[in-house]
C-alpha cells in the first residue's frame, strides 16, 4: 500500500481525487477509518485466521428465516441478502466502501475529539476485480475476493453510495486477508492520512456544504 501525503481540509481530497481518476480505468472506491486497522471485514477482526464458514451460513440462515415474512427477503439471492444483512448490523465478510469520496472522509474525521489521526483509503481497481454473481453464485465460495457493486435494496446503501469488498478465507494463507495486502485484487490501494488537529474543521466544511446542497436539492436533512 502506497501512502501518499496528507489530507488536511476537502479540497485537498478533492484535488487528490480529481489526480487518481485522471489514471483510474476501471473502479475508484474510498473507505474512512478513525485509526489505521487492516482492511479487514468485521468477521475477521477478531481473529484473522479462523475460518467462519459455518458460523456464517447460520447466521445468514437464521437472519433470513427470521424476516422470511418480509415480502422482499423472498426474492433476495443470496447475494442481497448477505448486503442486507450488512447493512442491519451483521457480522458478514463484506468490508464498506464508497464511490464518494467525502463520504469516507466523514467516517475518517467523525471521531475528532480523539487526539488519533484518520485515515481515507483508495481503492483504485480493475474490472476483473468486479464480483460476477452469475459466477460466484455462492459468498462462502468465492474463489477469491472481489469488489461488489451492489442492487440498492436499502436507503442506506442508496445515500452512502455504497460499494463493498467481500473477503475470501484464503485456504493457502489459513486467514482473511487484509485488502491491502491482497494480491487476489487487481488493483491498488493508496492511504492518506488526516492530521487529528484538521478533523473538526473538515466536519464543519463539510455540514455547511451539505446543507447549501440540502437547501438547493430539496432533499431530506441528514441524508448523505
Amino acid at each position: 500500500m502506497r501512502t501518499d501525503r496528507y489530507i488536511t481540509s476537502v479540497e485537498d481530497l478533492v484535488a487528490s481525487t480529481e489526480s487518481l481518476v485522471k489514471d483510474t480505468s476501471g473502479y475508484l472506491l474510498f473507505r474512512g477509518q478513525p485509526v489505521n486497522e487492516p482492511l479487514l471485514p468485521k468477521v475477521a477482526r477478531r481473529n484473522p485466521k479462523e475460518n467462519t464458514v459455518t458460523i456464517e451460513r447460520q447466521l445468514i440462515e437464521e437472519f433470513r428465516r427470521r424476516l422470511a415474512r418480509e415480502r422482499d427477503i423472498a426474492v433476495m439471492d443470496a447475494w442481497d441478502i448477505l448486503v442486507y444483512a450488512q447493512h442491519h448490523g451483521l457480522t458478514t465478510r463484506l468490508l464498506d466502501w464508497t464511490t464518494n469520496p467525502l463520504f469516507a472522509l466523514w467516517f475518517a474525521c467523525s471521531d475528532y475529539k480523539s487526539p488519533s489521526d484518520g485515515f481515507i483509503y483508495m481503492l483504485s481497481a480493475k474490472d476483473n476485480a468486479l464480483l460476477d454473481t452469475s459466477i460466484e453464485k455462492d459468498p462462502f465460495k468465492i474463489t477469491k475476493t472481489y469488489v461488489v457493486k451492489p442492487n440498492i435494496n436499502n436507503s442506506r446503501i442508496k445515500a452512502q453510495s455504497g460499494w463493498f469488498t467481500v473477503h475470501k478465507y484464503s485456504e493457502e494463507a489459513k486467514q482473511f486477508v487484509d485488502v491491502a495486502r491482497n494480491t487476489s485484487i487487481d488493483g491498488r490501494i493508496l492511504m492518506k492520512t488526516i492530521p487529528h488537529v484538521n478533523k473538526l474543521d473538515i466536519l464543519r466544511t463539510l455540514v455547511v456544504s451539505h446543507r447549501r446542497i440540502d437547501g438547493k436539492s430539496g432533499t431530506r436533512s441528514g441524508e448523505w
